[in-house]
């Protein structure tokens, strides 16, 4: 009789914490939610990447008809805005930067934080910002354009690249 009783009482506490647990989840999801912008419920730890399919342009297309132009999904566990118009593109990186600029932590970003790149790192926010600099106090030279300067940058850096690589040269 007792150890019944323990039994009982063991799956009681189980079944209120299990449940305190899902409901706490939830709760968190949808204030979560709230200040998010909207769109549609993805599935658990995979989120929207079955749904996206092989051309995510018109999945994404689709979306924005029914939740506008910035909407929210998630790629895996990783809520994902996915910004759908050249307005919206447009005003958040010219008037939203600072929320548009962090990248999430996937695997690849960690094994390559202390690779300091534009793209990679715990100073991508700094570097974008100086690139961003550099490019616009290039594009004001009224000599050439702005591509013209990027490829002969660009071809004096794999020259150095290439020699640096091969000491024979």
């Amino acid at each position: 009789m007792e150890t019944t009783e323990l039994h009982y009482q063991i799956s009681s506490v189980l079944v209120v914490f299990v449940l305190t647990l899902v409901v706490s989840f939830l709760i968190q999801n949808i204030i979560r939610r709230r200040r998010m912008p909207p769109g549609p419920w993805g599935f658990p730890i995979i989120g929207h990447l079955p749904l996206i399919g092989d051309s995510p342009f018109k999945t994404f297309k689709d979306m924005a008809g029914q939740y506008g132009d910035i909407f929210m999904i998630k790629m895996g566990s990783w809520p994902t805005v996915v910004l759908n118009s050249k307005e919206s593109i447009r005003e958040a990186y010219l008037t939203q930067q600072n929320n548009f600029v962090d990248r999430p932590e996937f695997f690849s970003f960690k094994t390559m934080q202390d690779h300091r790149s534009l793209a990679f790192g715990k100073f991508n926010k700094i570097h974008r910002k100086i690139a961003n600099n550099v490019l616009r106090s290039f594009a004001n030279v009224k000599s050439s354009t702005t591509e013209e300067i990027i490829q002969t940058e660009a071809i004096s850096l794999s020259k150095v690249l290439v020699s640096s690589t091969n000491p024979h040269e």
